[in-house]
């Protein structure tokens, strides 16, 4: 499948927030190698895989009613955050 803008926004709202509670508890990313971009990709490497691994072991995975939801309420949160 294509990577579409909800699906962007919705890794870089989780990236965010990664970062937000790794900084709250006084964890810091090497800059030289962890920038914002290559600390999503790792994200999306992730889920990727792990995705792809439940589907070969034949387990239930999140409807695309549910998914596309969660990326709505994502879009929502961080356009409100921003009005803050």
């Amino acid at each position: 499948m294509n990577y579409t803008a909800e699906q962007k926004q919705y890794n870089n709202w989780l990236t965010e927030r990664l970062l937000e509670m790794a900084g709250q508890h006084n964890y810091m990313f090497d800059p030289d190698d962890f920038n914002f971009v290559a600390i999503r990709d790792r994200i999306r490497c992730y889920y990727k895989s792990y995705v792809q691994t439940a589907r070969k072991r034949g387990l239930k995975l999140p409807d695309k009613k549910g998914v596309k939801a969660k990326l709505q309420a994502a879009s929502i949160s961080t356009t409100e955050q921003k009005k803050e």
